[in-house]
């Protein structure tokens, strides 16, 4: 009789009979897969949990929501290396400690990504200015500080200072070395991906919702930021601006396209002619048609090219198929998608609210100094001349700036606000409006980060690069989707501060880690 040993080890019975040297001499007709390792499942959950948090605690634009999703991410990156029961069953055993521990010390993107936490820690806590209240005004003084380190500005939690952007890089961070480390294999990755996808169509649900019920709060709790009460749309999603919600939406639409087009090579394999491509092809015309309601100018040219990118990867998996008649079925997709879009868009917008957009976008184009975005960016250029190498600090522009809006007038602007003074008699002053930010990504990271800083960044995105050009045969047009939704909003990061924003800068880390990390499947367990 031969033994259970014996048996497990000839691969021509353990093959005719169906049973894997995990199941411990119980046979069964069907190749049974091991279930995921326990500390891979805890870490899923906990990376999705900090998806939610950002997205739904006001896409982190306040300081608490944004410390809430630090706090989050650092559980999920502790559970890399917390001890785990022995698996039981059929589950894989989960990776110990010591072997996480040497897989982040390994993976590229770690050091970089420490340096630059450092380097704005160091921002944190080196106070080059003070910021004190003033008659109702802020007022800047002087601090003694080490001259040749990076140095910042102190200020309270709520207002923009380099702790909070410890804040954002920090649960970047923890969130991509999280993923990196602890995902490591195709079902485990495939549920993390489709979870993102799934978290980014119920954003567009509930946004949809609040836009046509009609809501005067966000989520029905949070009153709108006072610069946006008084507009037609005072916020989208969990977002005060419009323009960030179609920015975080634009990403979403190139999640959903990269699963069509995973799902629909799924289905040519197994010769369906349906499967959940049918599913995900819906869920990006919902998700593109939510970002093109927002009306921003920049989210509706991003919703136009990820369209012909679409088209694009369509045609090139016709062609690479070799079904040519499939290119008749192509476009009809794609003419289908662009009219369910456009119908539900004309049929649902302010036309009068829209036709003013594209003209302000005409007159622009005429004259580009009658767009405040250009004397921005002069100004912004200055500005850099001035603070090198180390920057102004994190969070440092809107304090600096107000001293060159003297050299260029189109960028100074007034409001009428309430003030207190001190013998506590209130009345209504007129207040220079402040800008918070730059309205260029690129220059105003440059300007508060400083050459040394923006340095570091580059290093971290040339990391990645590394990684995705190591895995360059194994590229597809899932993974191109992916890299589009990215490119698109570096792009718009140029006109926009949408990566200033809590939410949509961890939204453009996780598209970020899930392409690479995609891309190096080959590399994953079997399972």
């Amino acid at each position: 009789m031969t033994s259970g040993k014996s048996r497990h080890a000839d691969p021509v019975r353990t093959f005719r009979k169906g049973i894997l040297p995990f199941q411990h001499g119980k046979s069964s007709g069907a190749h049974a897969k091991p279930g995921m390792p326990l500390r891979e499942c805890l870490v899923i959950a906990g990376l999705l949990l900090t998806l939610h948090t950002v997205f739904w605690l006001l896409g982190g634009h306040r300081w608490w929501a944004m410390t809430c999703g630090y706090i989050v991410a650092g559980i999920t990156f502790v559970l890399l290396f917390a001890p785990m029961p022995s698996a039981k069953g059929h589950r894989l055993p989960s990776p110990g400690g010591v072997e996480n521990l040497k897989r982040l010390l390994c993976f590229p993107v770690f050091w970089p990504g420490l340096l630059l936490l450092i380097y704005v820690w160091i921002q944190s806590w080196n106070i080059a200015w003070v910021l004190t209240f003033h008659f109702g005004g802020l007022l800047l003084q002087p601090n003694d500080h080490i001259e040749w380190l990076p140095s910042g500005m102190q200020t309270l939690l709520e207002y923009k200072n380099p702790f909070r952007y410890l804040m954002i890089f920090g649960t970047c961070f923890l969130w991509v070395c999280a993923l990196w480390v602890g995902v490591q294999t195709r079902r485990g990755f495939m549920i993390m991906i489709n979870g993102v996808a799934i978290l980014f169509c119920l954003y567009a649900l509930i946004a949809l919702y609040q836009y046509y019920m009609g809501y005067s709060k966000i989520l029905g709790i949070w009153e709108p930021h006072w610069q946006t009460r008084d507009r037609s749309r005072p916020f989208f999603g969990t977002l005060i601006n419009v323009n960030h919600a179609g920015a975080l939406l634009i990403l979403g639409g190139s999640v959903t396209m990269s699963l069509f087009f995973h799902y629909l090579s799924v289905a040519r394999k197994r010769m369906q002619s349906g499967g959940p491509w049918l599913v995900y092809m819906a869920m990006m015309v919902l998700v593109t048609f939510t970002a093109v309601m927002t009306l921003s100018r920049a989210v509706i040219a991003m919703g136009v090219l990820l369209t012909l990118v679409f088209a694009i990867l369509l045609m090139l998996d016709a062609g690479m198929q070799r079904r040519w008649k499939a290119v008749g079925a192509t476009v009809g997709i794609l003419l289908f998608c662009t009219a369910a879009v456009t119908w539900l868009t004309w049929h649902t917008l302010d036309r009068e609210e829209f036709k003013q957009e594209w003209q302000s976008i005409f007159a622009v184009i005429q004259d580009p100094h009658k767009d405040i975005r250009t004397e921005m960016n002069i100004a912004s250029m200055r500005m850099l001349q001035d603070h090198q190498p180390f920057g102004v600090g994190a969070g440092g522009f809107m304090y600096y700036f107000p001293a060159y809006q003297n050299l260029f007038p189109n960028t100074i602007g007034f409001r009428a606000e309430r003030v207190t003074d001190e013998q506590g008699r209130s009345r209504w002053q007129r207040v220079r409006l402040i800008w918070d930010y730059a309205h260029n990504d690129w220059l105003q990271y440059t300007i508060e980060l400083g050459y040394v800083g923006v340095g570091i960044l580059a290093a971290i995105f040339l990391a990645w690069a590394g990684i995705a050009l190591r895995w360059i045969r194994h590229l597809r047009l899932h993974h191109l989707a992916l890299y589009a939704g990215l490119a698109l909003l570096l792009a718009q990061a140029t006109v926009e501060f949408h990566l200033q924003i809590g939410a949509v800068h961890l939204a453009f880390a996780a598209v970020l880690a899930l392409a690479v990390k995609w891309q190096s499947m080959p590399n994953f367990y079997k399972y």
